[in-house]
């Protein structure tokens, strides 16, 4: 049976949640036409368990002659559509929360023509203020760019450079 607790349709608990009586009066003030509209509009905004969604369901059914089969198959497309809303809705307040001072550029067709797509990325690149552009590694994430001193690493410095063998068979060599 369809459940309540399917993660892909939250709960919403609060003073909008609905129990069985709710959706069972609400069935019974619908016409025998509706009451499955009823049933499927409420049930899923409602805090059900399996039995209750069961119960619930072969009273729409007795009403109006509708297949039990039929009427899950409903109930499940509605979830279905709930869920998608409710994801689209999620990403629509994702998006209006969005603070990155970064331009967002669509990704080009295939297709698409080189020199144009070339030109937004160099009005971006001109526009900003930065004196390069910050490293990154393989994956994308900012990189530590700068150097860093090692110690007992004369074996590379300028002293030793181009001397004879003699000179250099005083140093003792490092592992590196």
């Amino acid at each position: 049976m369809i459940a309540k607790a399917n993660p892909e349709v939250p709960n919403m608990d609060g003073p909008l949640s609905l129990d069985a009586a709710a959706v069972r009066a609400a069935m019974a003030a619908a016409s025998d036409q509706d009451v499955v509209r009823t049933f499927v509009k409420f049930a899923i905004q409602a805090d059900l368990s399996d039995e209750e969604i069961e119960a619930l369901r072969n009273e729409a059914a007795k009403r109006s002659g509708i297949n039990k089969r039929t009427i899950t198959q409903m109930l499940r497309t509605a979830l279905r559509e709930l869920a998608s809303k409710r994801r689209h809705e999620a990403q629509q307040r994702k998006f209006a929360e969005h603070n990155d001072p970064r331009p967002r550029i669509d990704v080009p067709n295939k297709d698409a023509e080189f020199i144009p797509q070339i030109n937004v990325l160099d009005e971006v690149i001109v526009a900003s203020p930065a004196g390069h552009p910050t490293t990154r590694d393989i994956e994308g994430h900012g990189a530590f760019a700068g150097k860093i001193a090692v110690p007992n690493m004369h074996a590379f410095s300028n002293t030793s450079a181009n001397t004879s063998a003699k000179a250099n068979a005083n140093h003792k060599e490092e592992d590196l």
